[in-house]
């Protein structure tokens, strides 16, 4: 399989003033994979809201294996996150229930942990061709 780890990252630094990211989509070879998600912000400038507005309408009409999230990542107040809908649907369920938050994998069983890592690195490529198509469209 193709390493796709980083190709969402690559296409937001091409289109967007990304002030950060933290890591690739998912860890692949560790023996604790991580849940697959990237998290960055934008710099401040002119067009930052319409760029957030633009990457959530792009993230918001992909239809993939999975639905997927774009949105402020809890509990940071200022990263923004990508990351499959019911990985975030788990951590807020169990916030409201604990006032604490968890790692998905902390939440689910390892089969379910597994099951949506395999889902969403392969529904990774197809979001990625989605948002670039999106935003060439758009940024024209």
């Amino acid at each position: 399989m193709e390493d796709n780890r980083n190709i969402i990252a690559k296409l937001l630094f091409k289109h967007f003033n990304v002030a950060m990211r933290y890591g690739s989509m998912y860890s692949s070879g560790d023996n604790k994979p991580q849940e697959p998600a990237l998290y960055f912000r934008l710099n401040e400038d002119n067009n930052q809201e319409k760029h957030y507005q633009l990457i959530e309408e792009a993230i918001e009409s992909f239809n993939g294996e999975l639905t997927w999230r774009f949105g402020k990542s809890e509990p940071s107040r200022i990263n923004y996150e990508i990351v499959p809908k019911v990985i975030r649907d788990v951590i807020d369920s169990s916030f409201e229930k604990t006032g604490e938050y968890y790692s998905f994998r902390n939440l689910v069983s390892e089969n379910q942990f597994m099951e949506i890592l395999e889902i969403a690195i392969e529904d990774i490529p197809n979001l990625h061709k989605h948002m670039s198509d999106y935003f060439d469209e758009k940024l024209k």
